[in-house]
């Protein structure tokens, strides 16, 4: 009696698909993994492109705020006899520097409606999201070196808005330096 061994020819076939089929999972793997390489090195080129160009901007900011700094020190205003900074004090105020510590101090999610001077009294109105950061605001500015009696006149919410509305009273300070 013969023998054919029909296990072993099925298990050659069975073996050259597993094959074929791992070869091709690995042909489209390699496809895929190529396009994706791709696709990340042209977003790596954009992302290096916006880089460089934040970077130069950053320079000429930098560069603006520096020449900006030098215009201030070369403009700075000093109360003269009737001038409306006279009001504050009999000798000089640097109204710079009072508006830049107001402007530097200013919390985000607040924003100023009107400044005014009245007399020896500085008036800073404004509009915020959260109560909070009006007193964060008012210990900053009684912090600061520019004013004294820092208060806050109202806190009131807008009708229909989560916006909040202040006033703030304080004196200014003459030049100390």
């Amino acid at each position: 009696m013969a023998q054919i061994n029909l296990y072993k020819k099925a298990t050659s076939k069975r073996n050259f698909l597993k094959i074929t089929l791992i070869l091709l999972l690995l042909i489209i793997e390699v496809f895929l993994f190529s396009s994706l390489s791709q696709t990340h090195q042209s977003q790596l080129k954009e992302l290096l492109s916006r880089k460089q160009t934040i970077e130069e901007n950053k320079k000429k900011l930098t560069e603006n705020i520096a020449a900006l700094k030098n215009e201030i020190q070369n403009l700075r205003i000093k109360s003269t006899p009737g001038s409306e900074a006279a009001l504050f004090a009999p000798s000089s105020i640097d109204v710079l520097d009072i508006l830049s510590i107001i402007a530097e101090s200013l919390p985000s999610k607040t924003w100023l409606t009107s400044m005014k001077f009245q007399n020896s009294d500085f008036f800073i109105e404004g509009t915020t999201l959260d109560g909070s950061i009006v007193s964060n605001y008012l210990e900053v500015l009684d912090q600061s070196k520019k004013f004294k009696k820092v208060e806050l006149l109202y806190l009131k919410k807008e009708k229909k808005t989560y916006l909040k509305n202040f006033s703030i009273k304080c004196k200014v300070l003459q030049n100390l330096s």
